[in-house]
């Protein structure tokens, strides 16, 4: 009974962190650097304005109760599956379902404005910003700016 509560509990936390993981909320601002470091036209940057207003539009906008309801259900959720006698793994599956199937579909629209985006770069940009980005991974997965300063 423990050792399943426990691999319960290790599971929910595990796919909690998962949306962090793969969020990456540092391409985001990766991804404004590089752009900026590119040779825009006024065109460009004009239809990139253009583009990013298009999306920001047709995403619904949450206010912070509206995410903080959204939070307190979950919690109540999984507080509510811990404390059952047994465990029920439909509503668990059901859980993980639905934290998936919401970053899923941000995930797509997030890849359909990226997309959008590249599509305003002619093909020399599109190779620089590629080439830039593959440069800044590599960069981070080495350990980046604080490399040294973890090695104390």
């Amino acid at each position: 009974m423990n050792t399943k509560m426990l691999f319960v509990t290790l599971a929910c936390t595990l796919s909690l962190l998962a949306n962090y993981a793969i969020a990456k909320p540092n391409d985001q601002r990766q991804m404004r650097q590089v752009f900026k470091s590119l040779d825009l036209t006024d065109a460009q940057k004009t239809e990139l304005q253009k583009v990013k207003e298009t999306f920001k539009a047709e995403r619904p906008e949450k206010g912070q109760e509206e995410r903080q309801s959204q939070r307190e259900t979950h919690k109540a959720e999984m507080k509510q599956l811990m404390q059952q006698s047994s465990f029920d793994e439909v509503q668990a599956q059901q859980i993980i379902e639905q934290r998936a199937e919401k970053h899923q579909q941000k995930a797509l629209t997030r890849m359909k404005m990226h997309h959008a985006m590249m599509q305003v770069l002619t093909p020399e940009q599109q190779e620089q910003f590629i080439a830039e980005m593959e440069k800044r991974k590599d960069k981070t997965r080495k350990g980046g700016k604080n490399k040294n300063k973890n090695q104390a």
